[in-house]
């Protein structure tokens, strides 16, 4: 939501890039390079096959300028950076087509899942938060960024603080494919120094770090995410953080974001690790077995995030690849709890493997974190689903009973039911 107020930054905005997009569309050279682009690479684009599909991944991709139609929604969560009371959020909408034709049905869309009676406050937070930063945005968002840089710099450069925790940076979070042009990270650690991100952001690189997000990777010290929280930061120094990973805890960086507070964290980290060290010592140091295998399970033994799969043939059109299916049909099919059956993962896992049995969800599973769907209504479960579940740590599994177990479609119903 701060994005939009630095000359920088913006350019990697929704509403940014959809402007910039908007204008380079409408150049000869758009044009000329989309005309050798279909050319070239028409028969694959048009074509079905998965393999052919493979082929274009490194190709950069131009629609046809004449069906070409600009449609980008950006959700900001607003109350995250700048002034608005909990729960604030927008909806930026850049659409072509929005008033002549998808307006309707995105208003019904969005009362369907807010209310026809809105929280005034929250609106009015809003009004006022957007007032707020058109008069000073720019300097508030220069002195969020600069205390998040601060942070990076006085943080990664403790060596109390090195050898246990430490900001996970550009190097870390962006495979190294998609940040050629520049690719370095916010802190050297050998100078002790920070560079400028704006160099990355003003790159031609298909990511960048958020230096406002500050991911404090614990795995070092055996102390997962959620403990870190609950146990070092809030009982011991009054510091609240809602987003966590299994070996990791998220600060952030806003517009009310002061010095003090900055270095009130930065003494309390390192209070917390002066701590940590004195008890590890006590508890017998690297020799401890424990804390050893501690570690191991948060630095080693990770849980490899499965992709997508594909949709049951019953939910997916005629002559398409697998990625496209009709969640709709799916979710509201399983509403009849005569269509379902339960299988604890570990016979899941066995009629997927062994027996070469076809298992399709019925739900979204959610696991918390990181807090995206692993299953969707109509997906094919794979092995490797299978094994992300079983090594999952984390409690909150959104839409999985572990009493009951794995929700899948009977066969015999999906033998009978095709979507399209």
């Amino acid at each position: 939501a701060y994005a939009s107020f630095h000359p920088i930054l913006k350019r990697r905005t929704g509403m940014g890039a959809a402007n910039r997009l908007l204008a380079n569309m409408q150049t000869d050279f758009f044009k000329d390079a989309s005309k050798e682009f279909w050319r070239s690479y028409g028969d694959l684009m048009e074509s079905n096959d998965a393999a052919a599909h493979e082929q274009l991944l490194d190709v950069r991709l131009y629609p046809k300028p004449k069906e070409a139609v600009l449609r980008v929604y950006v959700t900001q969560s607003t109350h995250k950076s700048l002034t608005a009371f909990r729960q604030g959020s927008m909806i930026h909408v850049f659409d072509q087509i929005f008033q002549g034709g998808t307006k309707t049905s995105f208003k019904e869309a969005y009362y369907t899942h807010t209310s026809t009676s809105p929280n005034y406050q929250i609106l009015a937070s809003l009004d006022v938060g957007r007032a707020q930063m058109q008069l000073e945005g720019f300097e508030f968002t220069m002195d969020m960024l600069g205390h998040a840089m601060y942070l990076r710099h006085h943080i990664g450069g403790a060596k109390h603080l090195q050898k246990w925790i430490r900001f996970l940076d550009v190097c870390d979070l962006i495979p190294a494919e998609f940040r050629k042009a520049h690719g370095k990270n916010y802190f050297n650690n050998d100078t002790k120094q920070v560079h400028r991100f704006e160099d990355a952001w003003l790159s031609e690189d298909e990511f960048v770090l958020d230096p406002t997000r500050l991911t404090l990777y614990t795995g070092q010290t055996g102390i997962n995410g959620n403990d870190f929280k609950v146990h070092w930061l809030m009982n011991k120094c009054d510091i609240q953080v809602n987003k966590t990973s299994r070996n990791s805890v998220l600060f952030q960086t806003n517009i009310g974001t002061t010095f003090s507070s900055t270095t009130f964290l930065i003494q309390s980290l390192s209070k917390c690790m002066y701590q940590f060290q004195k008890e590890h010592i006590a508890s017998g140091g690297h020799l401890s077995s424990v804390w050893r295998a501690a570690v191991d399970g948060l630095t080693k033994n990770h849980a490899l995030l499965p992709d997508f799969t594909e949709f049951h043939a019953s939910f997916r059109p005629k002559d398409t690849l697998g990625n496209e299916g009709s969640i709709r049909d799916a979710f509201y099919l399983a509403f009849d709890e005569s269509n379902c059956e339960f299988f604890s993962v570990a016979q899941a896992r066995k009629k997927v493997e062994v027996d070469g049995e076809v298992l399709t969800g019925t739900t979204f599973i959610i696991p918390y974190p990181p807090g995206f769907p692993i299953i969707m209504p109509g997906q094919i479960i794979s092995v490797d689903i299978l094994d992300y579940m079983q090594k999952l740590d984390v409690t909150e599994i959104h839409g999985y009973n572990p009493v009951q177990g794995l929700r899948v479609f009977k066969q015999e119903v999906l033998a009978n039911y095709k979507s399209f």
